[in-house]
């Protein structure tokens, strides 16, 4: 079970003080952005009645068995965010492996056995062309066993028994991902040459979705801009910054 005051004492020499915590809201991202909380603030929810996916999709999130989370970042320029995305992608598989293993899909899904275990999102306010605050919203599946008719073929969970300290998950998560915050503001961290690690389908044939249209191309990696390299069937490489790998994989 979660408990704010485990969580604040493990965190609290990472700066994370500021947590709060909604029995059911209606996007943790939302709550945080309105609110103009602090970096670093971290807003948990029992359930999300709004949650939202990458491209404005909904993100099924009615149970209290799961993990919805929002984190307040630090300044970063607009050009970071993608390559953000990408490390605490990282993170969040770093933790998982201690349990179950997992990989990510492009550009920010948590992936076991081809099936959607999680999936993150980083939204930002802008002040005229000045980007003033921006937050990253962790959500992941944990116990959830019952999805709706319309995505039961594509989500998973994971771990499949409550023998689970959620606490210590979470804990484990974001002392990853701040270790590897502190890494990307200081340039030393290559997220290209950790890609291989975590990718799901590197080298594969994989369906991408952008503009209302699928191709098919084989992964090749990622670019230190967070991009996804593809290759065509003519052999002819592509970088992609927008558009999702679909569900419908192709190998």
């Amino acid at each position: 079970m979660l408990s704010i005051d485990k969580l604040r004492a493990k965190l609290s020499p990472f700066g994370y003080t500021n947590l709060i915590y909604k029995d059911s809201v209606n996007s943790t991202n939302t709550f945080a952005i309105e609110n103009n909380f602090p970096e670093k603030t971290i807003v948990f929810a029992g359930r999300q009645t709004a949650g939202k996916g990458r491209s404005g999709r909904k993100w099924i999130s009615e149970s209290n068995k799961n993990i919805y989370l929002t984190i307040v970042l630090p300044k970063f320029e607009i050009k970071d965010l993608l390559p953000l995305n990408i490390i605490a992608g990282y993170a969040v598989c770093d933790a998982v492996r201690k349990f179950s293993y997992c990989n990510l899909k492009w550009p920010n899904d948590i992936v076991k056995n081809n099936k959607k275990a999680g999936g993150l999102l980083i939204e930002t306010k802008f002040s005229g062309n000045e980007m003033v605050s921006s937050v990253l919203g962790i959500g992941l599946n944990i116990f959830e066993q019952n999805y709706p008719e319309e995505i039961k073929e594509i989500a998973t969970s994971i771990v499949e028994n409550e023998n689970f300290d959620t606490n210590e998950f979470i804990v484990e998560m974001l002392v990853i991902f701040d270790k590897y915050v502190s890494k990307l503001k200081s340039d030393s961290i290559d997220i290209v040459a950790m890609w291989p690690k975590y990718s799901a389908y590197l080298n594969k044939t994989v369906s991408v979705h952008f503009n209302n249209e699928k191709k098919i191309f084989t992964e090749r990696g990622i670019n230190s801009n967070g991009g996804l390299i593809v290759e065509d069937i003519s052999g002819k490489l592509s970088e992609i910054y927008t558009g999702d790998i679909g569900y419908d994989f192709c190998s």
